[in-house]
């Protein structure tokens, strides 16, 4: 019981870290995905990127302090704007096109 309460303590504190870690105002990046020079930040949220520009830079700016060792050389947003003809404004999340700095 002991030890399945000390393995729960650490995962919430693991979680807790992360989402403070990667919290930026009005979002939380949930899960940073990177293969070779490429990454995916999950976002997933409701609203249109045109009202939400400080946090988009927040995030990227949040991607650069964790990873110092690397450039951003551009990003685009994946989001949904129509479905079945309703107008749906989510965020799902940022891929972010990097390299190694030198």
């Amino acid at each position: 019981m002991k030890k399945a309460l000390l393995v729960f303590s650490f995962l919430f504190i693991l979680y807790f870290f992360e989402l403070q870690v990667f919290a930026s105002e009005g979002f939380s990046i949930v899960s940073i995905k990177t293969v070779g020079n490429h990454s995916y930040v999950v976002i997933n949220k409701d609203g249109r990127p045109s009202d939400r520009p400080v946090e988009i830079l927040e995030i990227l700016s949040d991607f650069e302090r964790l990873n110092p060792d690397k450039e951003i050389t551009g990003w685009s947003i994946e989001k949904q704007q129509t479905a079945y003809g309703f107008v749906y404004n989510y965020i799902y999340g940022l891929w972010i096109d990097h390299k190694p700095k030198k």
